[in-house]
């Protein structure tokens, strides 16, 4: 298995770069020559691909905080439920890494746990959700600039429900329900959000998506 750290992000750039290019080359040599089928420069050009494909999946799995970052594959997964003593373990390290990033909320996936648990900030403190489930009370919806710590730069206005009912275990291991709306009700459908593998990025129209997702791959991920 191949292990990549940030030592190596200089080097796999570098690979990226210079694989493009040589693809980009042996795409207009063959052009250049349609009557003349090279079955060497079609060969060299798939290596080529193979190599540009791999060293970007390895610099996206690169992350150098604690907060794992888009396009890291665990925030597409949907997280599978857990028991009481797995989500208390990691409920502890999810408020050390939230407070430390000055987040409204957090998920598990985004520290690399593909697991249904959240934390939402409220007045008195950090509400852990365990397993849980959201239903809309409300049709209503508010429209919020919303931000993500796995998407760092990438600000969207997504519509959500005003007011949603929570079905949660709480840490102790009862089962409650609660009510939460307008800024609450946001944080909790954000965060619930990625225990299905959705991201912010997910609520706008496909063109602006394809910008907003090349400019933050080059200038949150690739050249950071």
């Amino acid at each position: 298995m191949f292990y990549f750290n940030t030592k190596h992000r200089v080097l796999l750039r570098s690979i990226v770069i210079l694989s493009f290019l040589g693809f980009m080359l042996f795409l207009i040599l063959q052009l250049r020559n349609l009557n003349q089928f090279c079955p060497y420069c079609i060969l060299i050009s798939i290596i080529l691909v193979v190599i540009f494909l791999f060293c970007i999946c390895a610099l996206n799995s690169i992350d150098n905080g604690s907060v794992v970052k888009y396009p890291n594959l665990v925030l597409r997964k949907k997280a599978k439920e857990v028991s009481l003593k797995e989500a208390k373990d990691l409920i502890q390290k999810m408020i050390k890494i939230v407070v430390e990033e000055d987040g409204a909320g957090l998920a598990a996936p985004q520290i690399g746990e593909s697991k249904r648990i959240a934390l939402v900030q409220t007045e008195n403190g950090f509400m852990p959700l365990i397993n849980p489930k959201i239903t809309p009370l409300s049709l209503k919806k508010i429209t919020i600039n919303e931000g993500c710590l796995s998407l760092p730069g990438i600000w969207v206005d997504v519509p959500r429900y005003k007011k949603i009912k929570v079905e949660t275990l709480t840490t102790s291991g009862e089962k409650i329900t609660l009510e939460a709306e307008d800024i609450l009700s946001v944080i909790i459908q954000h965060e619930t959000d990625h225990l299905d593998g959705v991201l912010i990025i997910d609520k706008i129209p496909f063109p602006k998506k394809i910008s907003v997702f090349i400019n933050y791959l080059i200038k949150e991920r690739f050249f950071k």
